[in-house]
C-alpha cells in the first residue's frame, strides 16, 4: 500500500490580496487523505482519495502541496465538444460513515468543461447513494470538479463544486450532508459567497469580492435555519459611483460597514477619505489612517489582510 498523506477537511489556498498561511481545521471535521495514483480507503480514518480517469488530460507538472484539497493530478480539459471524462474520489462523510465512491462526469463545452452529473455509491457492494445533477450553467474551471469541506460546520463533509467564473470573482455551489435524508442537499444560498473561504475559528463562511479595480466587498456569512445568511459587510469604492456623489467625489473613496442581512441591515460606519495615489495598498487607501486602520489591524474583528479571507480553492484555479 502506498503511503497516505493526512490533511484537514478544510482546504486552503493563496489569496492575491494578502500573504496567507493555512488556517486551522475545525475540530469536528474528519481528516482527509489523498493518495496517488489509485484511490485507497483505510479502515481507521475517514478519507478522501482521488484519481483521474484514463480519459482525463495529462498530469499536471506542478503537484499540489500537501495542504491542497483532494483533487485529481490533472485539470479538467474542454477538449472536443461532446467528449466526456470522469474524475473519481473515495471519501467518508464522517468517521462513523461508510466509505463512498464519487464519480464526477465532465462534458466538453467551450473553454471549460461542464460537470454533468456526480454519482455517489457505497464502496461496500456498490449500492447507489445519490446522483447529483449540478446547475446546467456550471463551469468546471478548477483542477478538481468536486471538493469536500465542512462548510456549515456540523462535523460532516459537504460537497462543493465550481459554478461560475467572472473577471474578478468566482462562485461555487454546495451540497450539504443531510443525515436524516442520508443524502446531500443543495444549498443555493452558498452561490452568493464569492471567493468562498472557510473560517473554522468563527464557524463562518467569508467572501472577498472585487467590484472594480478600486472597489472591494468583504462579507461574513453564518449558516442559520438551512440558509447561508450575510451578517456583516465592509466595503469601499470610489465616491463617484455613489447614487448621490458628494462634492469632489472624483478625489474621494467611500467606506461603509454594515451589520445584518439585506432585509435587516444596519449601518455601523460610513465615511469618506481622500484617494491616496501614493498608497501601497493597491486601492488608493492609506491604511494608517485612523478611520481605516482598525479594519486592517491583525487580530481585529475584520483583519482584512488576515489569512482567513483567502479563497479556500484559490490554488485550484486553472
Amino acid at each position: 500500500m502506498k503511503k497516505l498523506i493526512a490533511i484537514t477537511a478544510a482546504p486552503l489556498a493563496a489569496l492575491a490580496l494578502a500573504a496567507c498561511a493555512k488556517p486551522a481545521a475545525p475540530e469536528a471535521a474528519p481528516p482527509v487523505t489523498v493518495s496517488a495514483p489509485a484511490p485507497v480507503v483505510t479502515d481507521t480514518a475517514p478519507a478522501v482519495t482521488s484519481t483521474p480517469s484514463s480519459s482525463a488530460p495529462a498530469p499536471n507538472q506542478s503537484p499540489a502541496p500537501p495542504s491542497a484539497p483532494p483533487m485529481p493530478s490533472a485539470a479538467p480539459s474542454a477538449g472536443t465538444p461532446g467528449d466526456e471524462s470522469t474524475q473519481n474520489f473515495t471519501f467518508r462523510v464522517n468517521a462513523n460513515m461508510p466509505a463512498y465512491q464519487c464519480v464526477a462526469a465532465l462534458a466538453a463545452a467551450g473553454y471549460w468543461p461542464t460537470t454533468t452529473r456526480i454519482v455517489i455509491t457505497d464502496t461496500n457492494g456498490g449500492a447507489l447513494v445519490q446522483t447529483i445533477i449540478p446547475p446546467e450553467e456550471n463551469v468546471a474551471y478548477s483542477k478538481s470538479a468536486v471538493y469536500f469541506a465542512d462548510v456549515n460546520f456540523d462535523g460532516d463533509l459537504d460537497i462543493v463544486i465550481p459554478l461560475y467564473m467572472g473577471a474578478n470573482n468566482w462562485g461555487f455551489d454546495a451540497y450539504l450532508w443531510d443525515s436524516a435524508a442520508g443524502q446531500f442537499v443543495e444549498a443555493p444560498s452558498f452561490q452568493d459567497i464569492l471567493r468562498a473561504a472557510v473560517d473554522p475559528d468563527t464557524k463562518q463562511m467569508l467572501s472577498s469580492a472585487s467590484g472594480s479595480a478600486a472597489s472591494m466587498y468583504y462579507k461574513m456569512y453564518s449558516f442559520e435555519n438551512g440558509q447561508f445568511v450575510q451578517t456583516n459587510e465592509f466595503s469601499w469604492d470610489i465616491a463617484l459611483d455613489d447614487q448621490n456623489p458628494p462634492p469632489n467625489a472624483d478625489h474621494l473613496m467611500h467606506f461603509t460597514e454594515t451589520k445584518g442581512d439585506a432585509g435587516n441591515m444596519v449601518t455601523v460606519n460610513d465615511f469618506y477619505l481622500p484617494f491616496n495615489v501614493d498608497s501601497n495598498s493597491g486601492w488608493g487607501i492609506d491604511m494608517n489612517n485612523a478611520q481605516v486602520k482598525p479594519y486592517f489591524t491583525p487580530g481585529s474583528f475584520w483583519d482584512i489582510n488576515g489569512k482567513r479571507w483567502q479563497c479556500t480553492f484559490d490554488d485550484e484555479l486553472n
